[in-house]
């Protein structure tokens, strides 16, 4: 969401990238200063929104995209998406005791073999890169980054928010499964992670494991990270990140993702009260906008053109609402996770915590941190979304007045047909 634009507005990769490092600091920052109030905000925001919000993007951004990859490759894809379902949700035990996902992996990579599918001259050029690559200090391409970033704010700060939204989320949803962290050591231990890898060119946040039950439900344990930890550093330091890419197709890895989607989301289902699932299924509804931005700006790339050449009219001929569809999608995290808190405030009848959340959405999208596609102070395409989140924050308050009088007139009841 930050690189991949840089690029295609430029067609500079190395700009991309350093954009893409200076996003990594001004996150890691963002991260370390919210461990000081990410505990508050965890007892403020009602959890129903925060793993609403999480579980969204777990069921978009890894079982929809892990699903459309792998039913585009059908041949090497869908029995490895049978394994995995079977092991994981049909509690099957594998031969020998293998990890179902590595069976999975095993047995997709042999199809694609087998039918053709791979590039033999692939896995010969990249073994042409196995050497010892030791980390590299990047901080002048961190500040040149910097230099460049304010074209793309919109991007690189919601994201960062939603970036360290989704750290709590982690959290909330590890200690739904019984495990308790400590908020402020996991947050600024993320967040200092995240500086240092900027500074030796690592352009990838790091967040908390998403979907800590489904791990722990296959026996992942301390270890396990330890593990991870080790192979990642083995393979960034070696090259064979290429050499993997070449021998196994990363469709026949999706499966796993599909699992952690469907774990996240049948988790937040279960474990949140049935009054709130109408906050959750609000929360999906930014982030499927968001991929449906995203496929609609892949389509247009793929026949050389973009949004501002075909013009936003001529898909409302096409009776596709384009503009609700941008709306939604700028700011999607935290779009979604206002919104879903807004929900389950008014379904609770916590009406003051509901105007302050149409107060939170006002605000953010007077800035454009939300349905626009710039970080200004009210813009025109902002103007309806701040006036209508006012609207709301002023009946919110109307209905908490009213139910004061209510209780003060021994006519509660009456307020709560109301």
């Amino acid at each position: 969401m930050i690189i991949g634009p840089v690029y295609w507005q430029t067609n500079d990769p190395v700009l991309a990238w350093q954009v893409g490092l200076a996003a990594c600091l001004i996150g890691g920052l963002i991260e370390i200063l919210g461990a000081f109030i990410g505990k508050k905000l965890i007892k403020i925001i009602p959890r129903a929104a925060l793993l609403g919000n999480l579980a969204a993007g777990a069921m978009i951004w890894l079982s929809l995209v892990g699903l459309l990859n792998i039913f585009d490759k059908p041949w090497m894809a869908i029995v490895p998406l049978f394994i995995t379902l079977i092991a994981y949700f049909g509690k099957w035990k594998t031969p020998y005791n293998l990890s179902p996902g590595l069976l999975a992996i095993i047995a997709g990579t042999i199809l694609a073999w087998s039918m053709g599918s791979m590039d033999g001259q692939a896995v010969v050029d990249a073994l042409k890169d196995l050497k010892i690559n030791t980390p590299v200090f990047s901080g002048r391409d961190v500040f040149l980054g910097l230099k460049n970033i304010v074209d793309y704010l919109p991007i690189v700060i919601p994201l960062q928010l939603a970036n360290f939204l989704t750290t709590l989320q982690g959290l909330e949803s590890a200690a739904v499964a019984g495990d308790k962290y400590p908020v402020k050591t996991s947050m600024t231990m993320d967040g200092v992670g995240t500086i240092i890898g900027s500074f030796f060119g690592n352009p990838f946040p790091t967040t908390v494991y998403y979907g800590h039950p489904s791990w722990k439900e296959l026996g992942a344990r301390a270890g396990y990270s330890v593990f991870n930890g080790i192979t990642y550093l083995l393979v960034g330091l070696t090259g064979t990140v290429g050499v993997l890419s070449a021998l196994i197709p990363f469709q026949v890895v999706m499966p796993i993702l599909v699992f952690v989607g469907f774990s996240m989301s049948v988790q937040t289902f279960s474990e949140s009260p049935r009054k709130h699932i109408g906050g959750i299924m609000l929360a999906f509804i930014p982030l499927i906008a968001q991929y449906l931005e995203t496929g609609v700006n892949a389509a247009l790339t793929a026949v050389d053109t973009d949004l501002a050449t075909v013009g936003l009219e001529a898909f409302g001929k096409a009776s596709f609402p384009i503009k609700g569809v941008l709306a939604l999608s700028q700011g999607a995290f935290l779009s979604s996770l206002l919104l879903a808190a807004l929900l389950v405030s008014i379904t609770d009848k916590k009406f003051v915590h509901a105007a302050g959340y149409s107060l939170a959405l006002s605000f953010s999208s007077a800035v454009g941190l939300i349905h626009s596609p710039q970080v200004t102070w009210l813009a025109p395409e902002s103007l309806p979304f701040v006036v209508m989140y006012l609207v709301m924050g002023v009946i919110s308050i109307t209905y908490y007045l009213k139910s004061i009088k209510g209780v003060q007139t021994g006519d509660a009841n009456q307020f709560s047909e109301v």
